[in-house]
């Protein structure tokens, strides 16, 4: 294996260990939130008592998406838009 394959080997395994702690963090988030563990959030069942301040204002695009809508957000969804949200992109559901 020549250096440049072996460069892109190491970056490519330290870009999915990062993917990895993204989704371990957004996944603790998800848990904090989903008040009766059932793998869903909703603006009727959430929990805000456990998240700060500003992880809460982070989190506002995305519940008042929850709250307008009605709706019921699963893990895969909440990290997709968390992403979008942290990335500085509109949020359209």
């Amino acid at each position: 294996m020549d250096k440049n394959n072996k460069k892109k080997e190491i970056i490519d395994d330290l870009v999915e260990q990062l993917k990895n702690t993204k989704l371990e963090e957004y996944k603790n988030i998800f848990e904090e939130l989903d008040s009766d563990s059932d793998g869903v959030i909703t603006s009727k069942k959430i929990n805000l008592s456990t998240i700060d301040n500003s992880l809460l204002l982070t989190l506002t695009p995305l519940l008042e998406i929850l709250q307008k809508k009605n709706m019921k957000m699963d893990f895969k969804l909440f990290s997709k838009c968390l992403d979008k949200i942290l990335k500085n992109k509109k949020l359209k559901i």
